[in-house]
């Protein structure tokens, strides 16, 4: 039975590949790629995925590298920063 992660290192490794699924089961119209080659794909992607903070946390960074001006003043004209500071502003953290 092929996984979700099998076919999606699959489109990373051979984009142009043909392929379907029928019945669980991987069939190639074109290309094909080992076995050896998807999983070690999948390991990657789970090694990588792993490595990164969740994606509110990455948000937070980025605001917060922003509000110390590491991109320049017109960083905080973006919609991203606006829209930020208008919720933080709305909804004010109890101290």
């Amino acid at each position: 039975m092929i996984t979700q992660e099998q076919v999606q290192a699959i489109v990373r490794l051979a984009p142009d590949a043909q392929f379907n699924i029928v019945d669980g089961v991987l069939v190639w119209h074109s290309g094909e790629i080992s076995v050896d080659a998807i999983e070690a794909e999948v390991q990657w992607f789970k090694n990588r995925k792993a490595g990164y903070a969740t994606i509110s946390d990455q948000l937070d960074v980025l605001f917060h590298d922003i509000e110390a001006g590491m991109f320049g003043k017109l960083a905080k004209t973006s919609d991203f920063y606006t829209g930020i500071v208008a919720v933080k502003d709305s909804t004010p953290k109890s101290t």
